[in-house]
């Protein structure tokens, strides 16, 4: 009886919500559309990054960014 309710389980989380899917593609249209209307610069420089080696490589501290508009 477990041996079912665990296949089922599984089943289960391998499935995406359907909202998942649509908020993913809305990231990806508003992204595109500020990568299109602006120019954008990084304020915090190369050198001043330091990388912290978490489940995947980020910086400590958040990267500054200027916005211009084309």
């Amino acid at each position: 009886m477990s041996s079912l309710f665990s296949e089922n389980l599984m089943i289960i989380l391998q499935r995406n919500c359907i909202g998942q899917k649509f908020a993913m593609l809305e990231l990806k249209v508003m992204l595109t559309k500020i990568i299109q209307n602006f120019l954008i610069h990084p304020v915090t420089k190369r050198e001043d990054l330091v990388f912290k080696a978490d489940l995947i490589l980020r910086t400590v501290d958040p990267i500054k960014m200027k916005f211009f508009m084309r």
